[in-house]
């Protein structure tokens, strides 16, 4: 029905996962379903985990957000399946322009034990896909609603709002999560030929899709941030941040603003960019506000 815990974090809407759950429990009892999913609250460290679609993301914040809208809860109820039997009615729809849908062989592909080192799509799917049109389009955990969804986006009835909540790599065996600790021999080195690096010298190191990536059909621009004030005392202060945003396109679109922070004097290892708020912002035509994250 819905995406899994993973591509529904990318909508960085609380609300929306809420009503997700909600929605997936409502049909899951007509159908007399006597579980759904829930987001795993591990938060993922190792994107060569096969079921880290399961998890809401690989930052705690976030993760622990989408938890707690989903608000899980165990439910007992001593029918059996045979004491509730609902009837359902699918309608489908008809068609006269048809999508293909390309992807990996299910029967060897997406189970268990099945793991690939090359995670591209087959010889056989390219060529097919090759010859009927070109498109850069890849959906993955597909809901019943995909092929609207898709269609809305592709022809800008709908600019999308989501960023990745998990790093793509462009090699399935490197561990590239957003908590990448600071290393005191950082792979970002210009010089190529440095070995002593954390890094593989012969391949890119950096993600194919970094966490937080995607795309819309409009852009923004940021005025310099303006913290209120330089200094914090005691573990519950807090700092506010503000800053001018402008939307140069004309399109009405929403955003999700973030804040990272990076601390290179901690007395422990702290990660390169920490996640520490978001906000989701509504941008209006041609339009400049000042907002504030707190």
């Amino acid at each position: 029905m819905f995406p899994f815990a993973l591509p529904l974090s990318a909508t960085w809407n609380m609300t929306l996962n809420e009503q997700s759950a909600r929605t997936a429990v409502q049909e899951a009892t007509a159908d007399a379903l006597i579980w759904v999913f829930s987001p795993i609250v591990d938060i993922a460290r190792d994107p060569r985990w096969r079921r880290i679609m399961e998890g809401a993301d690989e930052d705690p914040l976030l993760g622990s957000q989408v938890v707690a809208a989903m608000k899980s809860q165990i439910i007992l109820d001593n029918r059996t399946m045979t004491q509730r039997i609902d009837e359902t009615v699918a309608a489908t729809q008809k068609s006269n322009v048809f999508i293909a849908v390309i992807g990996q062989i299910t029967k060897y592909d997406q189970r268990e034990a099945s793991s690939r080192a090359d995670i591209g799509l087959p010889v056989c799917p390219q060529r097919l896909l090759h010859a009927l049109f070109r498109t850069v389009w890849n959906s993955n955990f597909r809901s019943t609603e995909t092929g609207n969804s898709v269609a809305a986006v592709l022809f800008e009835y709908y600019n999308p709002v989501s960023k990745l909540t998990a790093n793509i790599s462009t090699f399935s065996w490197i561990n590239l999560t957003l908590l990448q600790p600071q290393d005191q021999r950082p792979r970002n080195s210009s010089d190529f030929l440095d070995q002593y690096r954390s890094r593989y010298l012969d391949i890119p190191n950096d993600p194919l899709y970094p966490f937080n990536y995607g795309l819309i059909y409009t852009t923004f621009s940021f005025g310099p941030l303006n913290p209120v004030k330089t200094e914090l005392h005691g573990g519950s202060d807090r700092l506010t941040i503000r800053f001018a945003i402008s939307n140069t396109d004309a399109y009405y679109v929403k955003e999700i603003i973030q804040l990272y922070i990076g601390d290179l004097v901690a007395s422990v290892t702290r990660a390169v960019r920490e996640l520490k708020t978001f906000q989701r912002y509504f941008a209006q035509l041609d339009n400049d506000k000042k907002l504030q994250l707190l």
